[in-house]
């Protein structure tokens, strides 16, 4: 009889130690990500879109909340879409590959947004119909320069013209690079030191 127990106890041990190692590790959630903010648009089975601060808060969410089965819509901010906009908005294939391959799109007004990959610039399209980007290049769009606020208040007169001959006095170099800088279609070329 003893031996009969001894048995019974070794195979219940066998089996206690075989059914922890055969269940599955816990998940385990990031609880802190860093305070960067690099927003994703996800979108949930209801349709609707919500913005997280990074990728990281969108696992951390996803990873406590299994059932919310969130899609990322784009990089960036969700745009607020009117209800009614979202009835009629055509079905769009919110799937895409998080694949770090960036693309430069610009819009019609002019303003250019880098995509995290092409997938995620047609789910912006399709979703945005009426505020559509087009590829421009298959790589990450130039920082657009940084234009100086402020100059020295040092009068160093300067003079300079554009294309067409017109000349113009500024009030230093500094004056005249900040000009340019924020209007480089209208940019002047330095003539000569002193006013015009």
């Amino acid at each position: 009889m003893q031996f009969y127990s001894l048995i019974t106890l070794a195979v219940a041990a066998s089996m206690a130690v075989l059914s922890a190692m055969a269940a599955p590790a816990a998940l385990k959630c990031p609880d802190v990500c860093a305070a960067v903010y690099q927003p994703i648009c996800a979108q949930n089975l209801s349709g609707d879109f919500i913005t997280f601060g990074n990728s990281c808060e969108l696992n951390k969410y996803t990873c406590h909340n299994p059932d919310a089965q969130l899609t990322v819509a784009y990089k960036g901010a969700c745009e607020s879409i009117a209800l009614e906009k979202r009835a009629v908005a055509p079905k769009c294939d919110l799937m895409c590959v998080m694949v770090d391959d960036p693309v430069c799109a610009t819009s019609k007004d002019g303003k250019t947004q880098t995509f995290s990959n092409a997938c995620l610039l047609d789910v912006h399209n399709c979703l945005n119909p009426t505020a559509t980007f087009k590829l421009v290049a298959n790589a990450a769009c130039p920082a657009a320069p940084v234009c100086a606020d402020a100059c020295p208040a040092v009068y160093q007169p300067v003079c300079a013209k554009v294309q067409s001959g017109k000349t113009k006095t500024f009030g230093n170099k500094c004056e005249l690079s900040a000009f340019n800088c924020k209007n480089p279609n209208d940019a002047f070329t330095f003539v000569s030191e002193g006013a015009c």
